[in-house]
């Protein structure tokens, strides 16, 4: 791989390796905030909550049981006007208190003494009144519709130390409950910028403390497969990414030998292969001469056969034409003397003169033919003889009349001399 191509490919890992792992980190941990954050909030909205609600209930509790100590001590009961007067200025006075209204027990009923509003509520029913005459406390959270949560509190009203009547205290919770929404309102902005803080934070931190010694080891890594094998890690960014520093420097160190081992071993490869080679062409060289050799031989133990075969042929026909010879020349030589003798003798009629001639002609041929078939057998040489024409056509004419007589044909062959 070359330089610029192994750089652009470790730049582009770097590129993934940054938006892939710092990006599911850091959404990861801005999960984590952001669900820890909505959990505390919700927890401390729902314990503020009910931290607000218990100290109304409370505080109307407390009213409840003050206005029943005061009102027996002053006793101010038996006037409605100044009972009436006192509650509207606790009304008046106390934040979320709707309403305080007294009951007093008249013929074994209670019945409505004094209320802050002109709608009377109604009247706790027997059952709750049978609780307050045992000197128990009924304490109620109310959903209305029109007028918001509220706390309904009754307490027993003690006159000469009996239960002669109850105090009721409505506080209203549509301030704890305004307070509580507004709080969850500002506490989800603080709880956002608290969680993008958070991610911005660890961003910074990722980028300066995993990012850069990532940044620097990839530079390493890329230094390496450029070809500089010379590089080295630095250390810095940790203990983490200092043994990692560590152990890429180790394995560098061993890729560097691997290489020097590998170019040692590629150098005695090559030399190797120059001495085989060189070996490989002196044996060729000796192998082409042996094969021209033997080429030679094979063609000279040819021509021995083709020498042997002729002279075994050769001697064969010797042997053949000797035996030849001597079965047929021995009659030709009789043939011939007792033409001699015929001739000598007078013996041979005039007319047949010419046929005695034909017959002595061709015996002289058959000799002729055994000589040549024996001087075959000899060494072979060529020699030319000069022949006339007219004496081949002559002998050939004696040779073939009387076969063409017998047929009624004559043959007649006419020659100039020369």
């Amino acid at each position: 791989m070359s330089g610029p191509a192994s750089r652009a490919g470790l730049a582009g890992e770097s590129t993934g390796w940054r938006h892939g792992l710092l990006l599911k980190l850091a959404g990861m941990v801005g999960l984590v905030l952001v669900l820890g954050v909505l959990l505390v909030l919700v927890f401390s909205v729902s314990f503020i909550q009910k931290t607000l609600e218990t100290n109304v209930r409370d505080e109307a509790v407390l009213t409840a049981e003050a206005l029943d100590a005061g009102l027996a001590n002053r006793g101010s009961l038996m006037l409605p006007e100044r009972v009436k007067q006192e509650v509207d200025e606790l009304v008046t006075a106390t934040e979320n208190l709707d309403l305080i209204a007294v009951y007093r027990e008249r013929d074994g009923v209670f019945q409505s003494f004094v209320s802050t509003e002109d709608t009377l509520p109604g009247l706790p029913s027997v059952a709750e009144q049978s609780l307050l005459r045992r000197g128990n406390r009924i304490i109620q959270r109310v959903e209305s519709e029109e007028s918001g949560p509220y706390w309904r509190i009754l307490v027993p009203l003690h006159i000469d130390n009996q239960v002669r009547g109850a105090i009721e205290v409505r506080m209203s919770l549509l301030i704890a409950t305004d307070s509580v929404r507004e709080l969850w309102r500002r506490g989800r902005w603080v709880a956002a910028a608290c969680v993008l803080i958070s991610i911005l934070g660890l961003a910074f931190f990722l980028q300066r403390a995993v990012e850069r010694p990532v940044q620097r080891l990839l530079g390493t890594m890329s230094s390496v497969q450029a070809g500089e094998f010379d590089a080295v890690a630095p250390r810095g960014g940790g203990a983490e990414f200092d043994r990692l520093g560590d152990g890429l420097n180790a394995m560098l160190a061993r890729i560097r030998e691997g290489a020097g081992e590998n170019l040692r071993l590629m150098s005695e490869v090559r030399e190797f292969n120059q001495q085989l080679e060189g070996r490989v062409a002196e044996k060729t060289a000796q192998l082409e001469e042996r094969n021209s050799q033997l080429s030679e031989a094979n063609r000279a133990l040819l021509d021995l056969e083709l020498s042997l075969a002729r002279l075994s042929r050769l001697a064969a026909v010797g042997q053949f034409a000797a035996t030849l010879a001597h079965e047929i020349g021995t009659p030709l030589h009789s043939v011939s003397g007792h033409l001699e003798l015929l001739r000598e003798q007078h013996a041979i009629v005039p007319g047949h003169e010419h046929r005695i001639q034909v017959i002595q002609s061709q015996v002289d041929r058959v000799a002729g033919i055994v000589r040549d078939l024996l001087g075959s057998t000899r060494a072979p040489g060529a020699r030319n003889v000069a022949t006339l024409l007219p004496d081949v056509l002559g002998e050939l004419k004696a040779l073939l009349q009387p076969g063409l007589e017998t047929r009624g044909i004559l043959l007649d062959i006419h020659a100039d001399p020369g």
